[in-house]
């Protein structure tokens, strides 16, 4: 959100905020939300069990001080630029990809069987399978998109390339030159 400028009136997490050691989830709510709660009962009654658990308050703090002590969040800004950089060069060489999109180190490809009118490859190719078969059996997790309903409704192959926050340059140089050489691959497969 920061990235746009947007101020909500409610934040709403989970997950990466105990960066997975620890069940967690949370709601930040603005002043003006919080006060019309604070003029009315003077409480949210909403909770469940295990709400305010000092173990999961304690996981969080630490990993948001070793978010901001270790200087996580420009890493991410550093290599997800590379990354695009590198992807967009990917797509320059491989004609199956249509787009390569993302923020920091969260990022997608989408593959087109015709770039210029992005028609997707039918489902009977089973692109996606194909691409994160050929990723795997290089020693590549990719996360695939749906099958379907991803371009106008109907059809589509895509993938999330989102490696951890704490890679290092030369680890995510491999990851692209595996994602290169399972394209590569997949590419000759589909399109003869």
């Amino acid at each position: 959100m920061e990235h746009y400028g947007v101020v909500p009136d409610l934040l709403v997490g989970s997950k990466g905020v105990a960066a997975g050691y620890y069940p967690a989830g949370f709601v930040i709510a603005r002043e003006g939300v919080f006060q019309s709660f604070k003029k009315g009962p003077g409480r949210f009654a909403h909770g469940f069990t295990y709400q305010g658990n000092p173990i999961t308050g304690a996981v969080c703090l630490k990993v948001l001080n070793i978010i901001k002590e270790e200087g996580l969040v420009q890493h991410v800004d550093e290599l997800g630029a590379y990354l695009i950089t590198r992807l967009e060069e990917m797509k320059q060489r491989h004609r199956i990809i249509g787009d390569c999109r993302g923020k920091g180190l969260m990022t997608g490809i989408e593959f087109v069987q015709d770039r210029a009118t992005r028609e997707p490859f039918p489902e009977g190719v089973n692109l996606n399978k194909r691409l994160v078969d050929e990723a795997f059996s290089r020693g590549l997790i990719l996360y695939p998109g749906s099958s379907g309903g991803m371009i106008h409704g109907k059809g589509g192959n895509a993938l999330m390339v989102a490696p951890p926050f704490i890679i290092t340059k030369e680890q995510l140089d491999d990851l692209l030159s595996i994602l290169d050489e399972t394209i590569t691959t997949v590419a000759k497969q589909v399109t003869g």
